[in-house]
C-alpha cells in the first residue's frame, strides 16, 4: 500500500494528469488550471487526510477515496469526486461556480461556502450541514437525510433536496433516483425565487417539481397525498415560517421546518412549476 505523506505543488498546468494508487496524508495543489481541450485529472485511489488548493478551474477533476478535509482559498469551478464512504469537511472561501461540482458516493457531513453557489453538491447518502451565501441555479441534494441548510442570501432557480440522488453530475435529470430522506431544517435569510425544496421526490419528464409526473420511486406524485402544512407563522415582518405535519409511515419523507426571511416568489408562467413538496 502506497501512502504519500505530502504532495505539494504550486500550480497544475492545463492538461496535467496524476494518478496515485494508495493513500495520501496532505495534498497541496495550488492553482489547478485546465481548458475545454486540455482537461486536468488528479486521481488518488486511496484516502486523503487533507486537500488544499488556491483555485480549481473548470475542466479539472480531482477524485479520491475517503476524504477528511477540503479547503479551497478561492473558487471551485472544477469537480471534486469522493469515491469512498464520505467527505467529512468542505470549506470554500470563494464561490462554487457554474461548472463546479462536489459529489460524494457516501455521506457529506459539513459544507461551508463563504461565497455564492452556482453549481451542484450531491451526496449519495446523508448531508449533515450546509451553509453558503446565495444560491443561483444551484442543486444541493442528499440521497438520504439532510439535516440542516442555512443560506445567508437569496435562493434563485435552485433546488434543495433530501431523498434524491442526482448522480455525480449534481443536476436535475430523468436519471435521478428518489428514496427516503428527511429534510430537517432550511433557513433562507433572503428571498426564495422560483426554486424548490423537496424530500423523497424526483422531477419527471418535464424536469419540474410539483407537477403530475413527479416520481416517488415508480409511483407518480399525482396519485399521492399532498404534504400537510400544520402551521404558518410570521415572527416578524420579514420572516415566513412554514411547519409540516410529521409523518408516521416508515417509507415516507418529511420536511421539518422552512424559514424564509425574505419574499417567496413563484412564476406566473403556466409552463413553469416550483414547489415545496415531500414524499407521502
Amino acid at each position: 500500500m502506497v501512502r504519500l505523506v505530502l504532495l505539494s505543488w504550486r500550480a497544475w498546468g492545463q492538461g496535467s494528469e496524476l494518478f496515485i494508487g494508495g493513500d495520501a496524508g496532505r495534498v497541496e495543489l495550488g492553482t489547478v488550471e485546465a481548458t475545454s481541450t486540455l482537461a486536468t485529472s488528479i486521481t488518488i485511489a486511496g484516502s486523503v487526510d487533507k486537500l488544499t488548493a488556491d483555485d480549481i478551474m473548470a475542466n479539472s477533476t480531482i477524485s479520491t477515496g475517503d476524504l477528511d478535509s477540503v479547503k479551497i482559498d478561492g473558487d471551485l469551478a472544477g469537480v471534486i469526486l469522493g469515491q469512498g464512504n464520505y467527505i467529512d469537511s468542505v470549506s470554500i472561501k470563494g464561490d462554487l461556480d457554474y461548472d463546479g461540482v462536489i459529489s460524494s458516493e457516501g455521506g457529506l457531513y459539513t459544507i461551508k461556502i463563504k461565497g455564492d453557489v452556482y453549481g451542484g453538491i450531491r451526496a449519495a447518502e446523508d448531508i449533515d450541514s450546509f451553509q453558503s451565501g446565495s444560491l443561483y441555479t444551484a442543486v444541493i441534494a442528499a440521497g438520504g437525510n439532510f439535516h440542516q441548510a442555512k443560506i445567508k442570501g437569496d435562493v434563485t432557480y435552485s433546488t434543495i433536496a433530501s431523498g434524491l440522488d442526482t448522480g455525480t453530475d449534481a443536476h436535475i435529470s430523468l436519471n435521478d433516483i428518489s428514496g427516503h430522506g428527511d429534510l430537517d431544517k432550511v433557513t433562507i435569510s433572503g428571498d426564495f425565487i422560483q426554486s424548490n425544496i423537496v424530500a423523497g421526490v424526483a422531477a419527471g419528464v418535464d424536469g419540474m417539481f410539483g407537477t403530475g409526473d413527479d416520481l416517488i420511486e415508480s409511483r407518480v406524485v399525482e396519485d399521492q397525498d399532498a404534504p400537510q402544512v400544520v402551521n404558518v407563522t410570521f415572527p416578524d415582518l420579514y420572516t415566513i415560517n412554514v411547519e409540516f405535519r410529521e409523518v408516521n409511515q416508515t417509507d415516507a419523507s418529511s420536511i421539518g421546518q422552512v424559514i424564509i426571511k425574505g419574499e417567496a416568489e413563484g412564476s406566473g408562467n403556466t409552463g413553469q412549476s416550483f414547489a415545496i413538496i415531500c414524499r407521502r
